[in-house]
Formats: C-alpha cells, structure tokens, sequence
C-alpha cells in the first residue's frame, strides 16, 4: 500500500503538476502520472482516488501501452496539500498553485467548476504564464 511520503517521491520523478487551458473559456489545474505499470497505478487509484484511462496506444511493437491517472479539482487540491510537505523537485510548483492559484483564482470566484468572466480567465491565463516559468518553460497546451 502506497504511503503519502512514497506517493510524494514518486510524483516528484514521474508526475506532472498542469493548469491547462480548455476551448479558450476556462484554465484549470490537474495532476496526473504516466506509468506503462498499470499494477502500480491501480495501487496509487485504491490509496489516493483518481481516474486512470489509457494514453495513445504505442506506436510500435517495441512500445507497451502506457497509462494516466488524473485528480481534477477538489481532489487534486486535497492530494497536493497530503504531497507537498515531501517534494522537493515539484515543490516550487507546488507552493505556486496552493499559495497563488488557490488563494487569488479559486476562492476569489468561488470555488470549483465556475464558468469564467473574461477578466477572470485572463488573471487565469497570466498565473498560468507565471506557473510555466518555474518549469523553465513555456510551451503551449490546450485542449480544443
């Protein structure tokens, strides 16, 4: 049975902390890990909730299928609040969202799932910027 501590060191290598922008009318963030290990995600989804779906079949035969599990809102908030105390390479990003996201986005328009004024989506857009510089990056993502 997986720990917090485990889950935390596993995160910190395999997972990923996103705010993600969908059909250019909301900005949400998510957590999600990527593991051909179905058994170990499985494990992980009995201790820690989430949804796990295939990611795009391999392209070859010399591939295996890999797999994702996601926590979208209310729960991806509650698990990074268990994790974060133990990251150490995702925990810049970390503090981000539950210090800035959280504090200036979520409670300021009331909580989760809310349709967005625009001034509401581009203070979204504009945290999101900030977010992507502490992965040293900047690269589009959105969803159509």
């Amino acid at each position: 049975m997986p720990t917090v501590e485990w889950l935390a060191g596993f995160f910190d290598g395999e997972g990923t902390i996103d705010l993600t922008i969908v059909k250019k009318t909301n900005c949400y963030f998510r957590l999600s890990i990527v593991q051909v290990h179905l058994p170990t995600l499985q494990a992980i989804q009995n201790e820690f909730g989430g949804a796990i779906s295939p990611k795009t079949a391999p392209i070859s035969s010399k591939h295996r299928q890999a797999w994702v599990i996601y926590w979208y809102s209310a729960p991806a908030h509650e698990l990074l609040i268990k994790i974060r105390p133990f990251l150490i390479t995702k925990r810049a990003e970390a503090d981000f969202i539950l210090d800035v996201w959280f504090n200036e986005i979520t409670k300021a328009t009331g909580g989760y799932g809310k349709k967005l004024a625009g001034s509401e989506l581009s203070l979204r857009q504009e945290l999101r910027k900030e977010f992507l510089t502490l992965r040293g990056q900047e690269y589009p993502k959105e969803v159509n």
